[in-house]
């Protein structure tokens, strides 16, 4: 790594208290620190991701369709490099001068009933 992981939130799946993974954040002197149940507070940006996905992405395909995972990877590449986010990179100077430093763009192939 790059960098020193100090500690690992999660949600309470039990992939994560399994015992390899358990016994790699020992050796690794990770922290592991499970989220309580009913606690969005505690995990709000991942919350809000799960609910963009669902209802921006899902809605436009077939969950069951043959390529589904590639069309989410190439959904969430768009939805991160090419889409407007107000709060991202917006300065007043742009807004007075009518700038838009991420102009949005059409939706990808994998989804073409998203409008923008």
């Amino acid at each position: 790594m790059p960098f020193a992981i100090q500690h690992v939130q999660t949600d309470r799946g039990t992939e994560f208290f399994a015992e390899t993974v358990q016994r790699r954040l020992m050796a690794e002197a990770i922290r592991f620190r499970p989220v309580p149940p009913r606690s969005p507070h505690l995990n709000g940006k991942v919350e809000r991701v799960q609910r963009t996905v669902l209802e921006e992405f899902w809605v436009t395909v077939d969950p069951k369709a043959p390529g589904i995972a590639d069309q989410l990877a190439e959904w969430v590449h768009h939805y991160n490099r090419a889409t407007e986010h107000p709060s991202v990179y917006v300065t007043e100077e742009n807004k007075r001068c009518g700038e838009n430093p991420r102009p949005r763009v059409t939706a990808p192939p994998c989804c073409p009933s998203v409008t923008n």
